[in-house]
């Protein structure tokens, strides 16, 4: 009875020195992960998390935590505030571990001993879920799987449930990993879990069937062009995009099981519209693929609620998934609406970011809520604004973090060139999309006459060549004889 006893307190003080992680101080009292697979394809995870400092002799004022190395590269964003007051937290990278990226959050106050703070930490995500089968028939349904690692966390972790979040037509097939249950709503529930178990690492995964659209915009890029003389704040979109669903067999579309996938189900699996929010008083709108100008487009109605109107762009073909589609549209802007003016410094203002929600619909009923949906992820994106020539001290203010240049470009009878601020990032996060950038800069009065004098100078030179060539004998002089049968030079 003595040696079942001794293996025992062995294997329970093996789990204590794992869960406690000496050294930390921090200890997870509580911690309840959400995951949201409601708005495909962007997923997001939130952690509520309770942290204690049962350190007596240290005060802390940093917090670790991880994200997996397998989908870091997913990551667009996190965000680290208290739950109590809503302060933000400032965080950054911490280096890597075991196959973790580490993130560090300083608090605003420093965790004192004994004391415990809410804590509310925010991720989002893009291509978080993959198509399983890769490949499918035309009529069947899309089926997708997440999957991720639970627990494993920097601190030890008393207390732990997850829940991942269905969205609205989603079905849950198969669920692996860890014991779960489903709430009323269909949603996978782990946990929650009390003590050593809270903390082990465990990979889990989550299949379900979801036939709602997930486009992904691997580039994208938005110009701005702005005309002091015209009034024109001229806005371009450049779109490649692809279909992140399943591969039909071969990659081929057959239109006849697709007239039939409609009639038996009701639905199919095929982008057939890309629905563009565009302001009330745009104009000039164009619509050009790698082919040509597609004329298969229609603008609905402005909304007092939004201030916009739908632009519903129709591509040459149905997309289904794994295809590419890639195109251009634009349209024209009053600049006067968007541009301040205080002196001989100009504020320019302007969304940073449009976006395109794909629908398998073809009605022209089509909303405001279809656009909220946010279909389409974006991967890579670049913002192109480009100044009047002869604007100087530019600055640009953004309200998240990102680095800017500006470049030199050159357009039509430009001379010194103008002004073109660029902006990348990769992976989007959602809560850009409705977010403004401000460019400052200043524009001397003389410099708006700087076009008009070089096209001027222009048809001057040209005036003064045509007639200098017109003055000249470029033919072969004919000679005439005289009456001796000599021939002159013609006069």
């Amino acid at each position: 009875m003595r040696l079942p006893l001794l293996s025992t307190l062995f294997g329970a003080l093996l789990l204590g020195a794992h869960a406690a992680k000496p050294g930390t101080g921090l200890v997870h009292t509580n911690m309840i992960q959400t995951i949201h697979l409601d708005r495909l394809p962007y997923a997001s995870e939130h952690f509520g998390v309770v942290v204690e400092n049962t350190d007596s002799a240290k005060v802390h004022r940093t917090y670790d935590f991880y994200v997996p190395a397998s989908k870091h590269h997913a990551l667009a964003s996190i965000v680290v505030q208290e739950r109590k007051t809503g302060h933000h937290l400032r965080v950054y990278r911490n280096g890597e571990a075991s196959g973790k990226i580490v993130y560090r959050a300083v608090f605003n106050n420093a965790l004192q001993a004994g004391d415990k703070i809410g804590l509310s930490v925010d991720m989002e995500f893009v291509r978080l879920v993959d198509p399983r089968p890769k490949v499918v028939e035309q009529t069947e349904d899309q089926s997708w799987v997440w999957q991720d690692t639970l627990g494993g966390y920097a601190y030890e972790t008393r207390k732990f449930k997850a829940v991942v979040k269905m969205g609205s037509g989603a079905k849950v097939r198969q669920v692996s990993g860890l014991n779960n249950t489903r709430d009323g709503a269909g949603n996978v529930v782990f946990g929650p879990y009390v003590g050593a178990a809270a903390v082990d690492a465990t990979p889990v995964s989550v299949a379900f069937k979801h036939n709602g659209e997930q486009m992904e915009a691997t580039d994208y890029r938005r110009e701005y062009f702005v005309s002091h003389w015209a009034n024109d704040l001229h806005v371009s979109d450049h779109y490649d995009i692809r279909n992140r669903g399943p591969a039909l067999p071969n990659n081929g579309l057959d239109k006849v099981q697709q007239t039939m996938t409609m009639y038996t189900h009701g639905r199919d699996n095929l982008v057939k519209s890309l629905l563009v929010p565009v302001p009330t008083d745009a104009r000039e709108f164009y619509f050009v693929d790698q082919i040509g100008n597609v004329s298969t487009s229609t603008l609905g109605p402005a909304s007092r609620a939004t201030g916009t109107r739908l632009l519903q762009l129709k591509p040459r073909y149905p997309i289904p998934g794994s295809w590419r589609y890639a195109w251009r549209h634009g349209f024209s802007l009053p600049l006067n609406k968007y541009l301040r003016v205080s002196g001989d410094q100009y504020s320019l203002r302007v969304p940073f970011i449009g976006h395109v929600t794909a629908s398998a619909s073809l009605e022209r009923t089509l909303g405001q809520k279809d656009i909220e949906k946010k279909t389409t992820a974006v991967t890579r994106y670049s913002l192109h604004i480009s100044l009047p020539e002869g604007a100087s001290d530019v600055r640009v203010e953004m309200p998240f973090d990102a680095e800017y240049r500006v470049e030199r470009s050159w357009y039509y009878f430009d001379s010194i060139g103008r002004p073109l601020v660029v902006v990348e990032m990769q992976n989007v996060p959602t809560a850009l999309m409705d977010a403004y950038v401000v460019v400052v800069y200043r524009y001397g009065w003389m410099h708006l006459w700087t076009k008009p004098a070089v096209i001027a100078a222009f048809v001057l030179v040209l005036f003064a060549l045509a007639s200098g060539l017109s003055r000249l004998q470029l033919g072969l002089v004919e000679k005439k004889p005289d009456a001796d049968g000599n021939k002159h030079k013609k006069e």
